[in-house]
């Protein structure tokens, strides 16, 4: 006979369930739960937007003193403060939830900042101490990456994040002039995109993804040579596989292709007298 002990160590989840699972809500301007109250939000396209990733690169990194690149403005702030366990359980501890219920209205006071409820894990003795509570699933990331990267780079609509409110937004804020909307018309447009495939590549990359060779049970959806990946999508399971295979063979492929354009290069200087 022995004494059988178990310990939660953290929890593995998507975002939503993030909001579950922590106590602090996952909308909102204060979504994120690491920045807390100190996150860079803002009304973008039509939905709350979270910029000011630069904060966590190095002090000296050539990115922090660029602004047309990203939001249109220089980074010279620090780092977020990360908050302890002990600090977070303190806090919660003063403050008062309304119980759960249907009928209980979920208008939070200021001082609430984004806290919903207080997590049961802090009636764990130890759960305060951990320096990793919670853990985002990477499949479900991976899958949100794979869908706006594919999407956007086909150009899939109702997939692709380069809209008309995204273009109008980035002459909002000045910069990447050269996805502006083209006013030269009485109708206003916006040109395709020179991260956008255009349609002959389009079916070239279909054609290539569709001869891939993936282990069994994987991509069982994904049939591109009919162009069903603009219309189905893929389970969120393939997305992993799908970006890694893929890009690997793709990067192989373009290394090939420049590697035979080298020599052709090379040959033709030859017959110059250039080498």
């Amino acid at each position: 006979m022995f004494t059988l002990r178990a310990a939660v160590m953290w929890t593995v989840n998507d975002f939503p369930a993030y909001a579950m699972v922590s106590g602090w809500s996952t909308k909102g301007y204060m979504a994120c739960p690491v920045c807390k109250e100190d996150v860079t939000s803002g009304w973008y396209t039509g939905k709350v937007c979270y910029l000011g990733h630069r904060r966590w690169l190095p002090w000296d990194h050539e990115w922090l003193e660029k602004d047309k690149e990203f939001d249109g403005n220089t980074e010279r702030r620090l780092t977020p403060r990360e908050w302890s366990g002990d600090e977070i359980l303190e806090q919660l501890n003063h403050l008062d939830f309304a119980p759960f219920g249907k009928t209980v209205s979920r208008t939070r006071p200021s001082t609430h900042l984004n806290w919903t409820h207080k997590p049961m894990f802090f009636e764990l003795p130890y759960w305060s101490k951990l320096k990793l509570r919670h853990n985002l699933d990477v499949m479900h990331v991976e899958k949100n990456v794979f869908d706006t990267l594919v999407g956007t780079i086909l150009d899939i609509e109702g997939k692709t994040k380069d809209t008309i409110k995204a273009r109008l937004d980035l002459e909002r804020m000045g910069i990447r002039r050269g996805l502006w909307m083209n006013r030269d018309s009485d109708k206003a447009r916006g040109d395709l995109a020179f991260f956008s495939m255009k349609p002959n590549d389009k079916k070239e990359f279909l054609k290539f993804v569709s001869f891939v060779k993936f282990p069994d049970g994987f991509l069982y959806k994904y049939d591109a040579r009919d162009g069903s990946l603009a219309r189905r999508g893929i389970a969120c399971w393939s997305c992993q596989l799908s970006l890694d295979v893929s890009n690997r063979k793709a990067s192989r492929r373009a290394e090939k292709k420049c590697t035979q354009q080298g020599k052709a290069r090379r040959i033709n200087y030859r017959g110059l007298g250039s080498i």
